[in-house]
């Protein structure tokens, strides 16, 4: 069975090395962006983590989708 994971800034970087190293290992990986396109592959989410309506509506997304 795998898990959800969630990576915020997942689309770039060590957030992006991070989304791809825990699908490698069999994790359902969610990934917040904030600027830039999401990567393909991956489910994603647009999140501000410096919002709280930003992460609250973010959070609200993923539990209603996944």
């Amino acid at each position: 069975m795998s898990s959800l994971a969630l990576v915020t800034g997942g689309n770039r970087g060590i957030g992006l090395a991070i989304a791809y190293s825990l699908k490698a290992d069999g994790h359902d990986v969610v990934i917040t962006y904030r600027t830039g396109p999401a990567p393909l592959g991956f489910k994603s989410v647009l999140m501000d983590v410096t919002s709280m309506h930003s992460v609250d509506a973010a959070f609200t997304e993923i539990e209603s989708q996944w």
